[in-house]
């Protein structure tokens, strides 16, 4: 999943807590107000949010990438 941000113009910005399981931040300049948490323990992956609100919680990359694209974070190759 970090590589498919990555790729798609997200940057790491910071890293949680490890007593959580050091969730790491992405952010993409161009989407004011979204993030993408990528968490390495629990059921979900990835949590989409946007002002602080959780959006939607992601297992998988292509759950993520069909959200992302769903609320206009990416665009499709």
């Amino acid at each position: 999943m970090k590589v498919f941000l990555i790729n798609k113009g997200w940057v790491h910005y910071k890293t949680g807590c490890s007593c959580v399981g050091s969730p790491k931040y992405f952010k993409n300049t161009a989407f004011n107000g979204w993030k993408v948490i990528l968490k390495s323990t629990g059921l979900m992956n990835a949590v989409i949010c946007r002002n602080g609100v959780v959006k939607y919680r992601a297992r998988t990359v292509e759950e993520l990438r069909q959200k992302m694209a769903e609320y206009g974070l990416i665009t499709e190759d």
